[in-house]
């Protein structure tokens, strides 16, 4: 099952420290601004990690997230556990 968010807002600096958190956490990763993350073959636990970390550089670099599964931006103040659209993989 895929799983996407989309990340906007990315400067040189901010689009590197993504690109290595994506490696990190096992997610592809392509595009330039937006840049969009495929999560959908993480584990739960795992994706809830990789979201926290996600959630936590989007916050530190004004970045915007965005969840096309549930069609809104993150509310990067209550992101919750996991993205608004999450379902773990089947």
């Amino acid at each position: 099952m895929a799983y996407d968010l989309t990340v906007s807002g990315l400067e040189d600096g901010p689009r590197a420290k993504l690109r290595a958190l994506s490696d990190r956490g096992g997610c592809e990763c392509w595009g330039a601004d937006p840049v969009s993350i495929g999560m959908g073959r993480l584990p739960d636990k795992k994706a809830a990690r990789f979201y926290a970390a996600l959630v936590k550089l989007a916050r530190r670099h004004g970045l915007t997230v965005h969840d096309p599964q549930a069609g809104l931006d993150v509310d990067l103040d209550a992101p919750g556990t996991h993205p608004p659209g999450w379902a773990p993989p089947e």
